[in-house]
C-alpha cells in the first residue's frame, strides 16, 4: 500500500510535471513538447535514497538486475527502479510508453534522468506521460498495485492476475533447440520422443524450435516447414508424436518479424504483403558487425499476416507458438516508422492470431523491452531471461538462476515468467531443476536424446508427466531485493506458495566466492500465513520446527541450492507433500484435520510426508491399511502411497 505522505521526487526537471494518479496509488510525471524532443530530461531527486535496485536492458532482447547507492549510477535502460528509502520506505519508478516515445531511466553527472526515444523527427507530441512513482511499505504490494496503477492508466496491457494460464504450463515439456539447434529434422524429433517414451517420462508439450522453416538465409520465405527436413510437411509428425508418444501440445518457433532478417523480398510472401525496408546488425552474436536487409511485413498487413501463418500452423496440427526476436523490431523500424505504435499493432496482431488459433498458448521470447511488456494485453508466457546456455561453466548458471529471480519481481506482475529450458545432463542440472520447479512457470528441458537423467526428471512431474508447479511467479525474499547477491557472500532466497504451504529455495550465486553460511526464516515468504512451521530440507532430508521469524542457518558450496517445504503447523500436524520432488508441496491438492484424524489428498502418490507430533494409530491410502515410520525425534511420517494417480492418505490417533 503507499505510504500516507510519499515525498516520492523531491525535485524534478524542467519540463517535467505532476499528475494525481486517479487510484491514489502514487503519481504520474508528464513531459512537454521540448523535453521529449530533446530526448532527455535530466535532475530527477530521489527523496531519502539509500540503496536501488534497477531492472535495466544492457542489450537489444534481455534484461538484467543492477545494484547500487547512488542515482548517478543508475544504468541507461533501466524500465524499473525500486529503492529503499531512510524512513524504511520503499519507493518505484516505472518508466512508461506513451504514442511512440518510450521512457527509461539513466544515470549521469547530474544524477538520474529519463531518456526518450522512439517517435519519428518532427512527431513529438504536445505531452506525454513518461514515469510512475509510487511508495510503500511493502515492496511486493507496491510492484503489485503500481502495475495494477500503471495499466488502468495506459489500457494497452493486463495485469498477470486478470489473464487465463496457457495449457502448456501444466505439463513437462521438450524444446528442441539445445538438442539439435538448426540440423533438425522430422527424424530427430520423432528419436527424441522415443527415447523420453523409453525413459519412462513424456513430455507433455514439446516445441520445434528454430531451423525446421522454409528460408533463404535470415529471410522467411513461406510459411511451410522446410521441405528437405520435414518432406510432408508438419502435420504427419504431429500426428505421430501425439498418438505415438502422448504429446498434448506440439509447439512450433517462429520469428516476430518472420524470419530473423523478416521476409524474403523475392520470396511466395512478399507477393502477398507490403514489406517495408531497413538495414542493421540483427544477430551480432552470430555475425558481428555484419549489417542485414531487413524486409518487414507492414503494419497495415500484419493482423492478416498473423492470422493467416497461425491458421496454417493450426491447420497442421500446432498447438502453440514461441516467438522469438521481438524486441528487434526497433531496428526494423528505425527511421522507417513510429517504435511504440508500431509494436503496439504488431502485439495486437500476434496475441489477436494467438488467442484465436492457439487460446493463448504463446512464450513471448528475446523480448525484454518495456514496449513489449507495456503491451502484454493477452498472452502469460514471457521469457524471462537470456538464453541457458548448456556449456557454459558454474558461474554463468549462477548468474541465469539470479537474474530470473530478479527479474521476476517486476515481470511477474504481468506474465508468467519463463526461466527458459535447460537440460538435465548438462551444466548444474539439479541447481537449474531446482530453479524451475520453484519459479512458478514452465518447466522444459533441451535434452539431446538418449542423454536425459530420468531420475532428475522424475523429481519435476508426476506420473504421468504433469509438471508440479507453485501457484505464482517465483519472488527473490526482501531481504536479497537490494543485495546483490552475485558480488557478496549471501545466499539468493526465491520463495513461492502452495496453497497454504510456503517453498523457499536457496541458491549460491556469488561469482568466484567459496561457500556461504547464511539464514532463512519462514517470514522470508513474505506472503505465507501461520506462526509454527515444519521445515523439511529437500537436499539434506531435515525436519525442523519453525516460528515464524525463527531463523535457521544453512551452508552452502558454489552452484548448490537448498530447498525448504515449510508447512503450517496445526494442532501438531503439518503436510508437506510428495518428498522426493523438489516442489513436494504442489503436489498436495487438499487436506484436513478432524476430530482425531486427519487426511490429505495428492496429485500422485510416492514418498508422502507429514509432520506429526504424535505418530498415528493407523494410516489408510485410497482406503487401504498403508504401512508408515515415524521420527520420534523430528516428527517426521512418510508413508508410501502407490504411483499412477491420485491418492488419498488418512491418519487416525
Amino acid at each position: 500500500m503507499p505510504a500516507k505522505s510519499p515525498k516520492l521526487l523531491s525535485s524534478l526537471p524542467a519540463g517535467l510535471c505532476r499528475q494525481k494518479d486517479p487510484n491514489g496509488v502514487g503519481q504520474f510525471l508528464l513531459a512537454d513538447r521540448s523535453v521529449l524532443k530533446a530526448g532527455l530530461a535530466a535532475g530527477l531527486r530521489l527523496a531519502g535514497l539509500a540503496k536501488w535496485f534497477a531492472l535495466t536492458r544492457p542489450g537489444l532482447y534481455w534484461m538484467h538486475p543492477a545494484f547500487g547507492t547512488e542515482p548517478s549510477s543508475v544504468p541507461a535502460e533501466t524500465q524499473m527502479l525500486l529503492w529503499r528509502r531512510t524512513d524504511g520506505q520503499y519507493g518505484l519508478l516505472v518508466p512508461l510508453v506513451a504514442g511512440d516515445i518510450r521512457a527509461t531511466l539513466a544515470g549521469g553527472e547530474e544524477g538520474l534522468g529519463l531518456s526518450f526515444e522512439g517517435a519519428l523527427p518532427g512527431e513529438e507530441p504536445e505531452s506525454a506521460r513518461v514515469l510512475f512513482a509510487a511508495a510503500g511499505a511493502d515492496p511486493f504490494a507496491l510492484v503489485a498495485s503500481a502495475m495494477d496503477a500503471v495499466a488502468d492508466a495506459l489500457r494497452t496491457f493486463r495485469p498477470r492476475t486478470q489473464k487465463n494460464e496457457p495449457a502448456f504450463l501444466d505439463w513437462l515439456g521438450w524444446c528442441t533447440w539445445d538438442a539439435f539447434y538448426h540440423t533438425v529434422d522430422e527424424a530427430k524429433v520423432l528419436a527424441g520422443l522415443k527415447s523420453f517414451r523409453d525413459g519412462g517420462v513424456q513430455p507433455g508439450f514439446v516445441i520445434l524450435d528454430d531451423g525446421w522453416k522454409d528460408v533463404q538465409g535470415d529471410h522467411l520465405n513461406e510459411f511451410r516447414a522446410n521441405p528437405e527436413k520435414f518432406p510432408n510437411g508438419l502435420a504427419p509428425l504431429i500426428r505421430r508424436a501425439k498418438r505415438e508418444f502422448g504429446v498434448r501440445l506440439f509447439g512450433a518457433w517462429h520469428c516476430f518479424e518472420g524470419y530473423w532478417a523478416g521476409i524474403n523480398p523475392a520470396g511466395p510472401l512478399a507477393q502477398r504483403y507490403r514489406l517495408v525496408h531497413n538495414a542493421a546488425v540483427i544477430r551480432p552474436w552470430i555475425k558481428p558487425e555484419k549489417t542485414e536487409k531487413l524486409y518487414l511485413v507492414h503494419p497495415d498487413d500484419i493482423h492478416r499476416f498473423f492470422q493467416e501463418f497461425h491458421h496454417f500452423l493450426r491447420a497442421e496440427g500446432v498447438d502453440m507458438v514461441k516467438v522469438d526476436g521481438q524486441s528487434a523490431l526497433e531496428l526494423f523500424t528505425k527511421g522507417r516508422l513510429g517504435r511504440v505504435s508500431t509494436m503496439r499493432t504488431f502485439q495486437e496482431a500476434l496475441q489477436g492470431a494467438a488467442q484465436t488459433h492457439f487460446t493463448g498458448n504463446i512464450i513471448h521470447c528475446m523480448s525484454n523491452g518495456s514496449d513489449v511488456a507495456l503491451h502484454m494485453a493477452a498472452s502469460q508466457g514471457w521469457r524471462n531471461s537470456q538464453d541457458y546456455f548448456p556449456k557454459r561453466g558454474d558461474e554463468a548458471q549462477q548468474a541465469h538462476v539470479h537474474l530470473n529471480a530478479m527479474n521476476s519481481f517486476w515481470t511477474g506482475t504481468f506474465s508468467i515468467p519463463d526461466w527458459d529450458m535447460f537440460q538435465t545432463h548438462g551444466a548444474a542440472p539439479a541447481y537449474h531443476a531446482a530453479a524451475r520447479a520453484l519459479s512458478g512457470g514452465p518447466v522444459y528441458v533441451c535434452d539431446y536424446p538418449g542423454q536425459q537423467d530420468f531420475d532428475l526428471l522424475r523429481k519435476l512431474v508426476t506420473t504421468d508427466g504433469r509438471a508440479l508447479r507453485p501457484d505464482r511467479p517465483a519472488l527473490p525474499a526482501e531481504d536479497c531485493l537490494l543485495t546483490d547477491c552475485r558480488r557478496e557472500a549471501k545466499l539468493l532466497k526465491v520463495t513461492n506458495r502452495c496453497g497454504p504451504i510456503g517453498l523457499l529455495g536457496l541458491f549460491h550465486c556469488q561469482a568466484g566466492g567459496g561457500s556461504i553460511r547464511d539464514r532463512y526464516r519462514p517470514a522470508d515468504v513474505h506472503d505465507l500465513p501461520g506462526t509454527r512451521f515444519a521445515a523439511w530440507h529437500h537436499t539434506t532430508g531435515q525436519l525442523a520446527v519453525l516460528g515464524r521469524d525463527k531463523a535457521r542457518a544453512v551452508e552452502l558450496g558454489p552452484v548448490e541450492f537448498e530447498l525448504v517445504t515449510l508447512a503450517p503447523i496445526e494442532k501438531g500436524f503439518a503436510v508437506l507433500g510428495l518428498l522426493d520432488k523438489f516442489a513436494a508441496p504442489a503436489a498436495v491438492t487438499g487436506f484436513g484435520l478432524l476430530e482425531g484424524a486427519a487426511w490429505a489428498r495428492l496429485r500422485d502418490g510416492g514418498r508422502v510426508g507429514f509432520y506429526c507430533q504424535q505418530p498415528p494409530a493407523a494410516v489408510r491410502v485410497n482406503g487401504r491399511k498403508a504401512r508408515f515410520a515415524h521420527d520420534a525425534a523430528t516428527g517426521l511420517l512418510t508413508v508410501a502411497a502407490p504411483t499412477g494417480g491420485p491418492v488419498e492418505v488418512t491418519l487416525r490417533w
